[in-house]
């Protein structure tokens, strides 16, 4: 025993170093940390988004490590002849770096976006971002807010790439722009516009007169208490949820015409499709589509298509829970198809923006409905620009797993939802016997 105090003894000498032994040490670690800020600078156009940011991070608190340290030196010793601190401090903010030596295919895997994109959304949200502040300019405020909506990274790292005095501007500058894309691009949620095109890309599933697909997905959140009245407005006493819902309506191109969301967990579809009022709208869907498509005369009405948690009514088809007749499962079938396309772009919206896909704390979910609304509108937007995945791989899809999983809808069935339904299918099955024809013809 007195011999492993004697060696802890020893060992604790060996810690105390002397002042210039301590400024050799933080000179070599100063080096070390220059060396690595100039191989990241130099290699960013080979390093993955993911890593560049884990690097960054890491060498801008060993900056700021070695900087308090420096202080606390000149602080017990001022006549010590101490490492000066342009040594330590480095003269660009990461995206100064990334300006100078990206590529075009980094620019995709960083910011989900081309480089053209970019400039092309900067100069749309500029009039709305500008500040007084000329070492925070447009560009770096968009580039904190995509980074952080891409790759969820958190305010404090942000704060450090940047050269941001706190956390709070990060923070300050990604709501910022949030806000900015739903007050300029929030006209790109077209539900109640371009009825015609979105008419069209349905009919190629069949579906005549169908409007968008309906669908819910959930974004998982800290557990949160809701107060006495919202349980009143939710299916069951259980007074904690886990997860908020989002309910988007798309269309054949995988657009998105419609988000609400911030809906608790504990909801059914059923009761959100009523309270967000999305069906009430008369200056959205035409009462009666009296007329014809392709010669068949038609007496449907607009509609949505909704899974089977929804209810069948007259502006919302759904499916046939048991097709026995091959008319009603053909129908099916190209239901599916239709709401496959929804399916894919809540798929392609968490893979491209993932901070969605992050479980969030209970103290921003108050912030989450917005942040949804933005994110979808920059799906559309890139869409817009030609950019349906731009650096989304096959595999990130595949592995991405969406909760979808809600109950079924057991209420009663609508009389006039079932009749139009049923309009719907005998006009299915009228169109495939013409199409049948035709091809006889040129057989």
């Amino acid at each position: 025993m007195a011999k492993l105090r004697s060696q802890s003894h020893k060992d604790d000498r060996r810690c105390h170093l002397t002042a210039d032994e301590l400024q050799a040490l933080i000179l070599r670690l100063a080096t070390a940390t220059r060396n690595s800020l100039r191989f990241l600078s130099e290699n960013n156009h080979i390093i993955h988004p993911s890593q560049t940011v884990s690097l960054d991070s890491a060498l801008s608190s060993t900056i700021l490590s070695l900087s308090s340290l420096h202080k606390y030196l000149r602080l017990q010793n001022p006549n010590s002849n101490l490492l000066p601190m342009s040594l330590i401090t480095p003269s660009r903010n990461w995206f100064f770096r990334f300006l100078s030596n990206a590529t075009s295919s980094n620019w995709v895997e960083t910011f989900r976006m081309s480089k053209s994109s970019f400039f092309l959304l900067l100069g749309t949200l500029t009039p709305s971002i500008l500040s007084n502040d000329p070492s925070f300019p447009p560009n770096h405020k968009l580039a904190v807010a995509i980074l952080r909506l891409a790759h969820a990274v958190p305010f404090h790292v942000l704060s450090s790439m940047f050269g941001l005095h706190h956390p709070v501007d990060a923070c300050r500058a990604f709501y910022e722009v949030c806000k900015a894309v739903i007050d300029r691009l929030g006209h790109l949620l077209e539900l109640g516009t371009d009825a015609e095109r979105i008419l069209k890309g349905f009919r190629w599933f069949s579906l005549v007169g169908c409007r968008g697909a309906v669908g819910f997905f959930r974004v998982s959140v800290e557990g949160k208490s809701i107060s006495e009245k919202k349980q009143k407005e939710i299916r069951g006493s259980n007074a904690i949820s886990d997860s908020l819902i989002v309910q988007a309506v798309v269309d054949s191109e995988g657009r998105f015409l419609d988000v609400s969301a911030g809906w608790d967990g504990r909801m059914h579809p059923s009761d959100i499709l009523t309270q967000s009022k999305l069906l009430d709208s008369n200056t959205i869907f035409a009462a009666g589509c009296c007329g014809s498509s392709d010669g068949v005369p038609l007496t449907i009405p607009e509609y949505l298509i909704g899974g089977s948690c929804c209810p069948l009514l007259p502006c919302l088809m759904t499916p046939f829970r048991n097709p026995q007749s091959m008319e009603a499962q053909a129908f099916n079938k190209a239901h599916a198809q239709a709401m496959d396309i929804g399916a894919s772009s809540f798929k392609r919206l968490l893979t491209r923006w993932r901070l969605l896909g992050t479980k969030w704390k209970e103290a921003c979910v108050e912030t989450m409905p917005y942040v949804v609304v933005c994110s979808c509108i920059l799906h559309n937007f890139l869409l817009n620009c030609n950019e349906e995945g731009p650096g989304i791989e096959p595999v990130e899809l595949k592995e991405m797993e969406i909760d979808q999983r809600f109950d079924e809808f057991h209420g009663e069935l609508d009389d006039c939802g079932v009749r139009v339904r049923q309009e719907l299918v005998v006009h299915m099955a009228e169109m495939r016997r013409r199409v049948s024809r035709i091809w006889d013809v040129f057989a």
